[in-house]
């Protein structure tokens, strides 16, 4: 994080994080407090360590994590989590489509884990199928769960509607199915219109004709084909269509920016790289924190943060850990309206024969 943006950020956060003054003992700057609570999250270090390099208790570190989290989901997390408005959805659409010819697209959706200690008062829950602890996030961005995450991304690698804080063994079908996101879907999308495209029947068809591409959220191949979900293909079916393969290259290069968006976050906040530590004590606490990191994220986003960062995606085994869930949630049963992605395939077969 660049000095400006430290003093951009402590601006939002002063009136929220600073401490009344007393006569038992000099009060912790809000500055310094911002400062501890940064160090944490962008080194990943430990209360223990935090306490040696700023001077202060064990306790004062833990309770410094906790209230600056409190305070930025409280007071910035509408502000900078939000669902792209129209303007913003229709600069979304137009990039991918003009990137890569692919009509409709208004965000990316995946889920990724958050390993931390296992919490003293569960048992397995949070024991994801890798074998380890973890918070499930579902990418979109939205703050009503508690440790799961799924999270949906926009074409600036933003966070724009996040579900936190299910546990490491519901696969992201389930996180989904109980997500604003799901809830809501067709009415943050009504007011975009649909794309006209040319489409032809089958690959060897000569009678161009036009079909409308509603605007979706594409997700990965786990997820059931519907008017505003488009998955990707399973490897199987990309086998023995060449039309299904060149769609299938398309969607999956598209769909690389929600990866690589948890990739950056991941590399900006380190903290994110070892189990956290308060989940022993208290999971509702570590979702507040996992949620003020991807505030932070977007926060720099839109101050055009240019620090130095390694944006490589995040590793497969665990950005993709529920890929293919075959576990039968709901949002995995579910149809809705004709298939976007048929509509899209027919587009293909006429690029491809024009």
């Amino acid at each position: 994080m660049s000095r400006k943006s430290f003093f951009s950020l402590h601006a939002l956060l002063q009136p929220h994080i600073r401490k009344q003054q007393t006569h038992l003992r000099p009060t912790i700057s809000s500055e310094h407090r911002l400062a501890i609570f940064l160090y944490h999250i962008t080194q990943g270090n430990s209360y223990t360590s935090i306490t040696d390099q700023f001077d202060v208790g064990k306790s004062t570190v833990s309770n410094i994590i906790k209230d600056v989290s409190k305070a930025i989901v409280q007071q910035l997390s509408r502000k900078y989590i939000r669902f792209s408005n129209v303007d913003e959805a229709m600069r979304s659409m137009e990039f991918w489509r003009e990137k890569t010819g692919i009509p409709g697209v208004v965000a990316c959706i995946d889920g990724s884990h958050i390993p931390i200690i296992q919490p003293a008062h569960s048992d397995t829950a949070y024991c994801n199928r890798k074998g380890y602890y973890s918070i499930n996030i579902q990418g979109n961005v939205f703050l009503r769960s508690l440790c799961s995450l799924l999270a949906t991304v926009d074409h600036k690698k933003r966070f724009i509607e996040l579900t936190v804080g299910w546990p490491g063994s519901v696969g992201d079908g389930r996180v989904f199915s109980n997500s604003f996101l799901k809830a809501n879907l067709e009415k943050l999308l009504s007011n975009l219109p649909p794309i006209p495209v040319a489409t032809r029947t089958s690959s060897t068809s000569r009678e161009t004709q036009h079909e409308n591409v509603p605007p979706f959220i594409l997700a990965d191949s786990a997820y059931t084909s519907a008017t505003r979900i488009v998955p990707t293909f399973k490897n199987n079916e990309c086998n023995h269509n060449r039309d299904i393969k060149k769609l299938n290259a398309k969607l999956a290069g598209i769909r690389y920016c929600v990866e690589n968006a948890f990739g950056i976050c991941k590399r900006r906040f380190r903290l994110f790289n070892r189990a956290m530590e308060c989940a022993k004590e208290d999971v509702i606490r570590t979702s507040f924190l996992i949620t003020a990191i991807f505030v932070l994220h977007n926060f720099l986003i839109d101050e055009s943060d240019d620090t130095p960062i390694d944006a490589e995606s995040e590793t497969v085994d665990d950005a993709n850990l529920n890929e293919d869930d075959e576990e039968g949630d709901d949002n995995l049963n579910e149809h809705s309206g004709m298939p976007t992605r048929d509509i899209l395939l027919r587009h293909i077969y006429w690029l491809n024969n024009r």
